[in-house]
């Protein structure tokens, strides 16, 4: 069963997919595979054992299936050694297992994160910042975690103390202190109280998802501080909602907030894929804070990337753009 499923994994890693799906019915097996492209079917099989050898490797308990699991785990392919989740969820009709490959992507420089070099610059600029937030927002599999630490990276190079507590750790650096985050045993909350103490300049937190964690992480960028954060947003300007949302007063995001960033991968014309950003920065920030509404955003950048000649009429329209 092993070679089984690292023959699969070697498959999806070949093929760019992030998460392999195992759907089951019964005694029939459907596995799914999401890419940039989304979730597609692969292949049908009545072996439950994939998703049996997969709890057990990860160290999920065996003897309880009626309850939401989710370890981690590792597989050696080709000399190297691929880290991986794997969620499990049983209903009375069906039971579905997701696993997803952590396998760091190559270490993008920050200077090649956009296509245009003014947005560029205005990442390498807010690293010069000795605190505030940063937030980073975008559908799953945009490229988040991979823009954080393209700035990470340039932070540590400048002599910074980074601390990072994510959920999992995506991407294994041994010039930063990495916390896996692992609720409830060890909170976004209690991971930031227990990285205060070790002097850190820059903190990076997976995500924000509930109001004790947006309170703790303001706090830290209140308290000299540079924290790197995502949310959960359909735009920037859906990012500063969301944070009012969660409880953070307009006075605190106006005196931290730094930038908002929105992104979206899509199919590029010159390179295979092209990563847009929508940022929200600096007097934009006390617009948007006063009540003015973004109106261009996302769609703008679309519009450019095609007339610059960086995606193709076919990908402009299949996100939004009437050509």
């Amino acid at each position: 069963m092993e070679q089984k499923i690292k023959a699969l994994v070697r498959f999806a890693i070949e093929n760019h997919v992030s998460d392999i799906h195992f759907h089951c019915v019964k005694d029939e097996v459907q596995i799914f595979m999401r890419n940039e492209n989304g979730i597609q079917l692969y292949g049908e099989c009545g072996d439950m054992r994939y998703v049996t050898y997969l709890r057990y490797i990860s160290n999920l308990d065996l003897s309880s299936s009626n309850k939401l699991q989710s370890g981690q785990c590792s597989l050696e392919i080709e000399g190297e050694i691929i880290p991986l989740r794997f969620s499990y969820l049983k209903t009375p009709t069906l039971c579905n297992s997701v696993l997803r490959i952590l396998k760091s992507p190559q270490k993008i420089h920050i200077d090649n994160l956009s296509y245009k070099k003014e947005q560029n610059q205005v990442f390498r600029s807010l690293c010069d910042h000795p605190d505030g937030l940063l937030v980073f927002s975008g559908a799953t599999g945009s490229g988040k975690t991979t823009t954080m630490y393209a700035l990470l990276d340039h932070l540590s190079q400048m002599g910074k103390n980074i601390i990072t507590l994510e959920d999992p750790i995506e991407m294994y650096r041994d010039t930063m202190i990495q916390i896996q985050v692992h609720e409830p045993t060890l909170t976004y909350q209690d991971g930031l109280k227990q990285a205060l103490r070790h002097d850190p300049d820059v903190l990076m937190v997976g995500e924000i998802r509930d109001p004790d964690t947006a309170r703790m992480a303001i706090r830290c960028a209140l308290t000299g501080h540079l924290v790197l954060t995502t949310i959960h947003a359909k735009s920037a300007q859906g990012a500063i909602v969301r944070l009012r949302e969660l409880g953070v007063s307009m006075d605190e995001i106006a005196s931290v907030l730094r930038l908002v960033s929105y992104q979206r991968i899509v199919k590029g014309k010159k390179k295979p894929k092209v990563c847009l950003y929508e940022l929200i920065y600096g007097n934009k920030i006390d617009r948007i804070l006063q009540g003015e509404e973004v109106r261009d955003g996302m769609d703008r950048e679309i519009e450019e990337a095609y007339a610059k000649g960086y995606i193709t009429k076919s990908e402009a329209i299949s996100n939004g753009l009437t050509v």
